[in-house]
């Protein structure tokens, strides 16, 4: 889409506009165009799209699949499966959806258009059906990137949303997110006999070490550092602190 076509035509530098939302340029925007159009335009002679949203549903499957595996190595298949059902769910699609203003750029029929708000179901079926053409358009790390970032806010909120968070997935998902890096633990200290041991183990991220935690295995005691580690953090950016190395215990 060049410059001169953006400056004279309204609808192609809205679709511009979707794409810098997106973060994805498109080679071929007649797949944005259509992902944005919803079945009740077909009257205006429009095409739908209700393809690319069975698509994007599968592609969005694949990609927070393999997300949730990598992010949770300690996790059961049932608790992958239970957050993977949060994180696609229609209500946190259309949530996401609603945060990122996908709804600004939809081409709907009179009837829905002129309704006081969308629904979730609607918004929901946009966004796999732009994610399905994110997918044909750049191929399979693109619409990674895309539903990662679209996605983010809904996939911590199902790491931390019943209770029985899983703090190393949490930290994780807050050190890949946003500061481009994965965390490392490390056992600081070790006590006690064999069949009593206790560890302490402390987090790391980007060569910034956090408090340390202790537990009765290296599992249990890097849950505790990485809560430790991610509720600091947490702090720190409601904060607005910059990312910066702290004093920290080294031995």
């Amino acid at each position: 889409m060049g410059t001169t076509e953006h400056a004279t035509d309204p609808a192609a530098a809205r679709l511009r506009e979707c794409e810098r939302l997106l973060g994805h340029d498109f080679a071929d925007p007649t797949l944005l165009r259509l992902a944005l159009t919803h079945a009740s335009a077909k009257a205006a002679g429009l095409a739908s799209n209700e393809r690319l949203e069975f698509l994007g549903d599968a592609v969005l499957g694949a990609v927070i699949s393999e997300h949730l595996y990598r992010l949770m190595p300690d996790a059961a298949e049932g608790e992958l499966t239970r957050t993977r059902s949060l994180v696609v769910s229609s209500r946190a699609l259309a949530r996401a959806g609603r945060a990122a203003g996908l709804s600004e750029y939809l081409t709907l029929g009179k009837g829905i258009r002129d309704a006081k708000a969308l629904p979730p179901s609607l918004l929901a079926n946009a966004v796999e059906a732009v994610l399905g053409a994110v997918f044909l358009d750049g191929g399979l790390e693109r619409v990674r990137a895309v539903a990662l970032a679209l996605l983010a806010a809904e996939i911590e909120q199902a790491l931390a949303g019943d209770g029985q968070r899983n703090f190393k997935a949490l930290l994780q998902h807050l050190a890949q997110s946003e500061l481009r890096t994965t965390p490392t633990y490390r056992v600081v200290a070790e006590e006690g006999p064999a069949h009593t041991r206790t560890f302490e183990v402390v987090a790391v991220i980007d060569g910034r070490e956090f408090p340390a935690a202790r537990g009765r295995s290296k599992k249990a005691a890097e849950q505790g550092a990485a809560r430790r580690a991610w509720h600091q953090l947490a702090r720190e950016r409601e904060n607005g602190a910059e990312h910066a190395p702290a004093p920290a215990r080294r031995r």
